[in-house]
């Protein structure tokens, strides 16, 4: 006997499903976060009711695989902390995050960790962001050492590859220098590097040109 009409609908849900879940990498729906507003203990006393700064207050996004997407508003806007949101670094206070499919929400740590190999943050501040006391080199590679992706003779090859992708020349003499001997152009170049090293599905870049050498 064949299909029932019931059969046929469900078959096409899975598959429309499917299609949908290959087409977007990442998608956040009602995603809020709200960070309380911090108060003296005498206030804290008197005012007994909660107040909450709105960072990011449902907020619907779908990114489709390979597309730049952009994210434009005022300073304080929330576009960091949605940005943070969306892999994860910060907890929502509510809403889900699909990455491929999968809810970032409902996974371990473990899981998370494993699966930002997939994923890759590009900090505004890169002074903040480098490890003073780690070589570039080092800093650059160090997800490949981290997650056994290379070993020490691939891994120098790999940064030194990358860093001449992004612009950091002579690669083989900044290679060795600590983040305090370039400029801050150059760190961003690091960070930039160090990012794109694991060739990640998603990168999310918090103003990645804003101190770059361009």
């Amino acid at each position: 006997m064949g299909d029932t009409t019931g059969d046929r609908g469900d078959r096409l849900t899975m598959e429309q499903t499917d299609k949908h879940a290959r087409e977007y990498l990442v998608e956040a729906y009602g995603l809020k976060k709200w960070f309380p507003v911090q108060r003296g203990f005498v206030e804290n006393l008197v005012t007994r009711q909660k107040e909450f700064v709105r960072a990011v207050d449902g907020v619907d996004i779908r990114i489709r695989r390979g597309e730049v997407f952009g994210l434009a508003g005022e300073s304080g806007s929330g576009k960091t902390t949605t940005g943070r949101l969306l892999i994860r670094l910060i907890e929502p206070t509510e809403g889900r995050i699909l990455f491929d499919g999968r809810d970032l929400t409902a996974l371990s740590r473990g899981e998370m960790r494993r699966l930002r190999q997939r994923m890759q943050v590009v900090f505004q501040d890169p002074y903040a962001s480098l490890n003073p006391r780690m070589r570039i080199g080092n800093a650059i590679g160090h997800a490949l050492k981290i997650h056994h992706l290379a070993g020490e003779r691939e891994k120098r090859e790999r940064v030194l590859d990358m860093m001449e992708k992004v612009g950091l020349t002579p690669a083989e003499a900044i290679y060795r220098k600590y983040p305090h001997q370039v400029s801050g152009g150059q760190r961003q170049r690091i960070v930039l590097a160090r990012a794109l090293i694991m060739h990640p599905d998603l990168v999310i870049a918090d103003e990645p040109i804003a101190m770059a050498d361009v």
